[in-house]
């Protein structure tokens, strides 16, 4: 087990040295908005489960096909200008995203329009039904990952307690991205996949550049340690943002939830003082109270936290539903082009980056 644990985090290790990971991002919750003191989380359990390592994966939706999978890898995509996901702040630091990449991906992709939504939001639905699933079995190998800082006290001086984190969140990686999936269902050809991934690839290009960029100031190690928790924290994006979706969720029927739970006067309350005054059809406005939200949440005992998440689901006039925004491809660089002549919608075709007239024929060239 210790030889196996230590090649799998040197695996780990070297992909920060020397290559861009391949999963999703999600930062830090934000910092916490004001709340009463009353309140205080109990301590985290930070350690790993002993089921932690039998825990199954989410099977995959299918086999599916795999023929446009690796059709285009990024080296041979025709040169079509679209916006990068990554963009600096004020501080000139690349903005961490919330979220799948994979999903986000889809507005900078320039080979896709929204005319695909159509397509794309089944398959969407159907993922998170499965991802609010993992997030659900697995919730107090999340809560220790996210809530209890060992992301962030993850280094590489410490290779027992690296095995530990990875083997953790081993139950919490979906097994095929979201682009792939796609592919399989004959959603995205694989010049739409390839932009996916190299948009992506671009972005974690990026954020490993800005680490190795400070590694005169910070050291080897610690812009290892930082890229690696990068890489962690990416691998976990689409789970964490599942679990932020439910709980924000619930946060306009907590009474009824906690009620149904079973939880205490003293919790119910506690939540109930988070979402005090907060504007909650207003999705921004939940999303300040989360981190508070979450603290409360991650005073739960495990069981009753998945109770409180299958309640959510429960609560939902189609249960099998999950609450998930309708996707936006478009943006202002990326338009189906009108002839103002004879009025036919033009387009790219993705497989030849030809323009293609509303016939779906190749325009002529000349």
């Amino acid at each position: 087990m210790t030889s196996m644990r230590t090649r799998l985090v040197l695996a780990l290790a070297g992909a920060a040295l020397s290559a861009p990971a391949a999963a999703q991002i999600a930062p830090p919750p934000p910092g916490a908005s004001e709340k009463e003191e009353e309140y205080v989380p109990p301590q985290r359990r930070t350690q790993i489960p002993a089921d932690a390592q039998q825990r199954p994966q989410t099977a995959s939706p299918r086999p599916g096909q795999t023929g446009n999978l690796q059709r285009h890898t990024g080296r041979n995509l025709p040169d079509i200008p679209h916006p990068p996901l990554a963009v600096t702040g004020d501080d000139g630091k690349v903005i961490r995203l919330r979220g799948d990449l994979h999903r986000l991906a889809l507005r900078s992709n320039p080979v896709i329009l929204q005319r695909r939504v159509e397509q794309i939001m089944p398959i969407l639905l159907a993922r998170r039904v499965r991802i609010e699933q993992m997030v659900i079995d697995n919730i107090d190998l999340l809560v220790a990952l996210t809530q209890g800082g060992m992301i962030d006290g993850m280094s590489i001086n410490n290779l027992d307690e690296m095995g530990n984190i990875t083997e953790m969140a081993r139950p919490l990686l979906p097994p095929i991205s979201l682009t792939d999936e796609l592919v399989q269902a004959d959603v995205l050809t694989g010049m739409m996949a390839g932009f996916n991934k190299k948009i992506i690839t671009d972005y974690r290009n990026a954020v490993q550049e800005e680490i190795q960029a400070d590694k005169d100031e910070i050291g080897d190690m610690e812009a290892m340690d930082r890229f690696m928790r990068f890489l962690l924290r990416d691998s976990l994006a689409e789970v964490v943002e599942t679990w932020e979706d439910l709980l924000i969720e619930s946060m306009g029927s907590v009474e009824a939830i906690a009620q149904q739970v079973g939880l205490s006067g003293d919790v119910t309350s506690s939540f109930g003082q988070v979402v005090a005054g907060a504007d909650l059809t207003d999705w921004a406005a939940a999303f300040q109270a989360l981190p508070a939200y979450t603290d409360v949440f991650a005073g739960l005992t495990s069981e009753q936290q998945q109770a409180f998440l299958e309640a959510v689901r429960a609560a939902r006039p189609n249960p099998g539903r999950p609450s998930v925004r309708a996707i936006d491809v478009m943006h202002d660089n990326k338009k189906d082009m009108t002839d103002t002549m004879n009025l036919q919608m033009r387009t790219i075709d993705p497989e030849t980056g030809k323009m293609l007239l509303d016939d779906k024929q190749p325009e002529s060239g000349g």
